[in-house]
């Protein structure tokens, strides 16, 4: 796992190197779908362009 900001200063990264950069959420099924739309919402913020979700089967 990672913390919000690991994750942010990730996806800067990764934007700086490919502004194309599609990223990927496989986020726990116990998260609640606020925490993952919040979490995408700062990932726009940040310059993800394209984000996609994935569930986590256990």
């Amino acid at each position: 796992y990672v913390t919000k900001e690991q994750l942010i200063s990730s996806v800067k990264a990764k934007i700086g190197e490919n502004k194309n950069q599609n990223f990927l959420i496989r986020a726990d099924k116990d998260l609640s779908y606020g925490k993952v739309v919040e979490l995408m919402d700062d990932m726009k913020v940040a310059g993800a362009a394209s984000i996609s979700i994935a569930t986590v089967n256990k």
